[in-house]
């Protein structure tokens, strides 16, 4: 897939910024450079420069641009690329230039010239030209110095190629070769790629021993060459017998056209991005710069799924991979956990049906080699974990309120959960109830005191006359009408009050409360002289209530917060229900 970018007029050369942010085209005609954006593959800007600008160059931060101008007298503008705007201007670099190329340090640029076949050397940190050598022939045609500096590989237009050393400034050797086009070195240095610009192939020099090794057969004229960044692959501009430019992907380990691809007219300059995964050719003859999204192996950047599921709650992860084409997705070893999947495109997702741990490996390819696979991922499934029930929260009583007065008979009133049950235990004296049986009564009554809607709740009983003690439990009934510890509530606070006689109409009888029905296997206590149903030192169901009342936050040592004025009657403790 390729993308087309307008730029301007007679595009020579291009280059790619060092961290693949940007790229910078040499529009000669127009004496400009455009600035394409490689995110948006857009033309951000356009600036000009001091002359026709043939050749584009980067210091290696990126932050400098150095473009050699000029048809025949030759300069370098300097450029800051942050703001495109020009610095200055190195004069006198050379004679009808014909290349520029900068060492890997960024300290040193070398320009070739076509007249008087000489070679420049331009120091980039004082911006001045400090040397200048004539090689001999008819004039250069192209340039390239290595990582290191100390060579710089010269091609005349009569096909000589010189090895230039750049410590005694002395040519070292002299290669024939077919070519006299551009050329280009591998990354590792080891060989020439020599265009044959006049029609001829790619020559392939090695620069250890100077001697011709190979020729990469092309059908039309190739131009620049340049290389992905581990070397694997040359791409060569060539303008095709048929007058059609293409670009063609050459294999260095092979030294064959692996594929070819169709740009604009009279391709030039070529440009890779750092990662391999965009190629910019300068078409020199349609204004354009043609972008080819190139094959590119897959590379994960989300391969670490979630380590622990649950059995019954939804999973998702999607696992994501450069690449191009996109890259797909499978399982290439061990299992899923039970009920998850995994799509083509990467969505592991699913609901565990069971627990158990599962590891399995994922495997991204997109048919260019290598292919990826994560480490093996392991996937903890933990089984349903069912939290225990919320009990009922302790219900209120408003009234009596703690400290009262009451004239009986005694309104109990207050608010709780509605729908849910109370039981309210009252007792005199300083000791609460020593039997589940007041409790019991009150969770099997035919008639409990229930929550309204409104959280409200009510009952109004006849009291003998007393001081009294009195807290409420909240509680439901299963289904078949038994209380659990689960279905009650912890105990409200405790309510401490005084009742007292209504006055008596003459010849009428007090009432009491009835008696609570003994619960099974329980025997009534004797009755004091409040008429109150005793506990009194009965032990019967006293570990259930004990239960029942710790469960509900109820230390059996509490006791009454009043006292009567006399010495305390004997224990009693009613039910209310």
């Amino acid at each position: 897939m390729s993308t087309t970018i307008p730029v301007g007029a007679d595009p020579f050369d291009l280059a790619v910024s060092p961290d693949g942010a940007r790229v910078l085209v040499a529009n000669f005609s127009d004496e400009t450079v455009s600035v394409i954006d490689t995110a948006s593959l857009a033309v951000t800007a356009t600036f000009a420069v001091t002359d026709r600008p043939r050749q584009v160059a980067f210091s290696p931060d990126g932050s400098t641009a150095y473009v050699l101008v000029g048809d025949v007298a030759a300069a370098i503008d300097v450029v800051d690329v942050t703001t495109n705007t020009l610095v200055t201007t190195i004069p006198g670099v050379g004679f009808l230039p014909t290349d520029l190329t900068v060492t890997a340090d960024g300290r040193t640029a070398w320009v070739a010239s076509f007249g008087a076949g000489s070679l420049s050397r331009i120091d980039l940190t004082t911006r001045t030209v400090v040397g200048s050598f004539r090689l001999g022939g008819r004039g250069l045609t192209a340039a390239v110095v290595n990582p290191d500096g100390s060579t710089v590989y010269a091609l005349d237009s009569d096909g000589t190629l010189a090895f230039f050393d750049t410590a005694t400034n002395l040519v070292t050797r002299n290669v024939a070769v077919p070519g006299s086009g551009p050329i280009a070195l591998t990354p590792d240095s080891s060989t020439l790629y020599v265009s044959g610009f006049d029609g001829s192939d790619i020559t392939l020099v090695d620069t250890a021993t100077g001697t011709t090794t190979d020729t990469v057969a092309l059908t039309g004229a190739p131009d620049r060459v340049r290389f992905s960044r581990d070397g694997g692959t040359a791409y060569a501009a060539v303008i095709g017998n048929d007058n059609i430019g293409r670009v063609v992907a050459i294999d260095t380990a092979t030294r064959r056209v692996v594929d070819t691809t169709t740009v604009g007219q009279d391709p030039a300059g070529v440009g890779v991005t750092p990662d391999g995964a965009l190629l910019f050719v300068a078409n020199s003859s349609d204004a354009t710069v043609s972008v080819i999204r190139l094959p590119l192996a897959p590379v994960f950047t989300a391969a670490t799924p979630p380590t622990i599921a649950t059995v019954g709650q939804a999973y998702s992860f999607t696992f994501t991979a450069t690449g191009n084409p996109p890259p797909t997705f499978t399982v290439t070893s061990g299992t899923l956990p039970a009920g998850l999947t995994l799509t083509a495109g990467g969505v592991l997702s699913g609901t565990p049906t069971a627990a158990g741990a599962s590891t399995f490996t994922v495997t991204a390819t997109n048919g260019v080699a290598p292919a990826t696979t994560t480490p093996p991922v392991t996937v903890t499934v933990a089984p349903v974990i069912v939290p225990a029930p919320d009990r009922l929260p302790a219900p209120l009583i408003t009234s009596p309120a703690d400290g009262q007065t009451v004239t009986g008979p005694v309104t109990y009133r207050g608010t709780g959960t509605p729908g849910a049950y109370i039981a309210l235990v009252s007792f005199e004296g300083d000791t609460p109830p020593q039997s589940s049986g007041p409790i019991e009564d009150a969770f099997a009554a035919a008639d409990p005191i229930q929550v309204a809607a409104d959280s409200t709740w009510s009952r109004t009983i006849a009291i003998t006359p007393g001081d009294y003690t009195t807290f409420a439990v909240e509680f439901r009934r299963d289904a078949d009408g038994t209380v659990t510890l689960e279905n009650t509530s912890p105990a409200s606070e405790f309510v401490s009050y005084s009742v007292v006689a209504a006055t008596v109409p003459v010849g009428a009888a007090p009432t009491a409360p009835a008696e609570a029905a003994p619960s099974a296997g329980r025997t009534p206590a004797t009755s004091s002289a409040t008429n109150l149903a005793l506990t009194g030192s009965e032990t019967s169901g006293l570990v259930g209530l004990g239960a029942l009342l710790v469960g509900a936050g109820v230390a059996l040592t509490v006791a009454s917060r009043r006292r009567r004025s006399t010495a305390p009657s004997t224990s009693a403790t009613t039910s209310i229900n």
